[in-house]
């Protein structure tokens, strides 16, 4: 487990945090020393649950999947655009439901997700977006960084087995981060 080490280690993690939050250009910053975490966290803290149906990209690991799953959700995949290997905008209509709540996307290799059509899609049918920029970080989508993309963004920092694993999470909604705060384990915050 990763630990921000000293005697001023909450000061270090809410300056990483207003780090961070500038780098993304968000208003909130969750620092979890406790990795893979984040997303199910959101998750979490939006009341999605058993039964509820979240999209994902088909190729994520499992820490994406997991993430849902933990909660009671149902994993959709979508296939992912043949180019960037990023969630294709255009297939993911197709896979909503009245059950559907969210969407999932996962900036790979670099490369920020086509966003403006999620974003549409979003709107058309009342959906959460939530972003996984672990692979993207400092990034950005017509000038937006990753991070900044979604109701709410996950970043996770894995230095290498045995030696710590941290989790961000990033969000401009004060209530939705007013919440995380509050479920978050005091020991994942520390």
């Amino acid at each position: 487990m990763f630990k921000i080490v000293g005697t001023n280690g909450r000061e270090e993690r809410k300056r990483f945090e207003r780090y961070f939050a500038g780098c993304c250009d968000t208003k909130h910053v969750l620092l979890m020393t406790n990795g893979a975490k984040g997303l199910s966290l959101i998750i979490r803290a939006c009341g999605f649950g058993a039964g509820d149906e979240i999209i994902v990209p088909s190729n994520v690991g499992e820490d994406v999947i997991s993430a849902v799953s933990k909660n009671g959700c149902v994993p959709v995949p979508v296939e992912p655009d043949s180019d960037t290997f990023n969630i294709n905008p255009d297939k993911i209509e197709t896979a909503i439901t009245p059950k559907t709540k969210a969407i999932v996307v996962v900036h790979m290799f670099g490369q920020a997700v086509l966003m403006t059509k999620i974003w549409e899609i979003s709107m058309m049918y009342g959906l959460k977006v939530f972003e996984d920029g672990t692979w993207a970080a400092g990034a950005s989508y017509q000038g937006i960084p990753v991070g900044n993309l979604a109701h709410a963004a996950c970043f996770s920092f894995d230095f290498g087995q045995g030696t710590g694993r941290a989790d961000v999470i990033t969000t401009n909604d004060d209530a939705l981060y007013g919440k995380l705060e509050s479920i978050a384990d005091v020991k994942d915050c520390q």
